[in-house]
């Protein structure tokens, strides 16, 4: 199971055979991303991009008093920056086949 957000590195913080991943990119290629799925302009994707984060960033903070951007939230933090999708897929699949035998160890 995929649970994308609203918390699950805090809710499941301590359950076994989870994998908390982060997924993050340069703001350019974030932009140039919205744009195209949006069919939107650089200062609106900008905006979008600005208040997405806003919004994730208080609510972990708020509900869970957990900083978004700290890393030791998450088990991996993948930048889509260095690496396209297909492979940072396969990257995250590894990481917990991986962590998934070296726990039932």
């Amino acid at each position: 199971m995929v649970i994308v957000g609203r918390g699950g590195q805090a809710i499941l913080k301590n359950k076994a055979n989870v994998l908390h991943v982060r997924i993050i990119a340069p703001l350019d290629d974030r932009v140039g991303r919205i744009m195209k799925e949006e069919d939107i302009t650089r200062e609106h994707a900008m905006k979008a991009i600005e208040e997405n984060d806003k919004i994730t960033s208080d609510y972990l903070q708020r509900f869970y008093s957990i900083d978004w951007d700290d890393p030791a939230n998450y088990d991996l933090v993948i930048n889509t920056g260095k690496m396209d999708l297909d492979l940072a897929s396969k990257v995250i699949l590894l990481a917990y086949l991986k962590s998934h035998m070296f726990r039932s160890n």
